[in-house]
């Protein structure tokens, strides 16, 4: 930290741009730094304990203030709980530290700080109120949509009645499909009248191009389907897109005249023939058999 200034009780150094504490004064003190009380005789007396901001000049041991993220207690400072930065008890936080929010508890005079959820980086009222997002998320009015993430049209046949009182339902199976419990993990953009037409977004902790990230593709695509249906409603028609990212696109299967070719040469096929299984394994067994009377031999290629 670069100080331009200090307090009473300290000294400037210039070539550092730091505060000193000054302890021992020419003619006597008139003032202490930190952690020091001034004695009946202009003298600094360090504190008998390194949590006190002040102490008492008759009793060093017994603190009289405290340094923030302490609460003073029969003379004593003690720590306040954790995400508090000051407090005046342990159940009565005064502010936060920063990744925390204050939180009233039932008894009024009480406040908490709790833990930002994630991915809030900070939050205001309730640990899901985002104000601020980790790397690699953006805020979307309270939410903090992931940076890679899947869009979503669905056009259900349904009327906003039906829809509302089974919206819950829909929020479950987007959810589910995204591999989450939280609803926070959803942006619905639009939600539009007629048969209903609902825009949105969800959000994912997988990584682009991952087995993950296509598993949930596939299973929102899955649970969007044209002709199906979704909590009950049906489904007219639907597109799933992806965001910030790509996903993993399916290949066919290993051509399996293309590793005989790399593997065997062709001389030897026309003198012995070959026993071709897939295990449980899921790799290929090749038995080799000589023509004639002789012993075989077995390979094994990755499937």
């Amino acid at each position: 930290m670069s100080c331009t200034s200090c307090l009473a009780g300290y000294t400037f150094a210039q070539a550092t741009s730091s505060c000193s504490p000054v302890t021992v004064c020419t003619g006597g003190c008139s003032v202490c730094p930190l952690n020091y009380i001034l004695s009946s005789t202009n003298e600094c007396l360090q504190c008998g304990s390194t949590s006190c901001a002040r102490c008492s000049p008759t009793a060093l041991s017994t603190c009289t203030t405290c340094y923030d993220g302490n609460y003073l207690n029969q003379g004593v400072c003690s720590a306040c709980p954790t995400g508090c930065s000051t407090c005046s008890s342990p159940q009565n936080c005064l502010t936060c530290s920063s990744g925390y929010t204050a939180q009233v508890q039932s008894i009024a005079t009480q406040t908490s700080c709790v833990k930002c959820q994630a991915p809030c980086a900070l939050c205001i009222g309730n640990a899901q109120t985002c104000t601020k997002c980790l790397s690699g998320y953006t805020l979307s009015g309270w939410n903090c949509m992931s940076n890679f993430n899947y869009g979503f049209n669905v056009v259900l046949g349904t009327n906003l009645t039906t829809f509302y009182a089974n919206y819950a339902g829909f929020l479950n199976a987007l959810t589910g499909a995204v591999q989450s419990n939280n609803y926070n993990s959803l942006t619905i953009s639009t939600i539009q009248s007629g048969s209903v037409i609902v825009n949105g977004n969800a959000n994912t902790g997988a990584q682009s191009d991952s087995n993950e990230a296509t598993q949930q593709f596939n299973n929102l695509n899955s649970v969007l389907s044209t002709g199906g249906s979704i909590a009950g409603m049906p489904v007219q028609s639907s597109t799933v897109s992806v965001n910030g990212g790509s996903i993993v696109q399916p290949t066919s299967g290993p051509n399996l005249a293309l590793i005989l070719g790399i593997c065997i040469p062709v001389g030897v096929i026309c003198k012995k023939y070959f026993i071709f299984s897939i295990g449980s394994d899921r790799n290929m067994h090749i038995q080799e058999h000589q023509k004639g009377p002789t012993s075989r031999l077995s390979y094994n290629i990755n499937c």
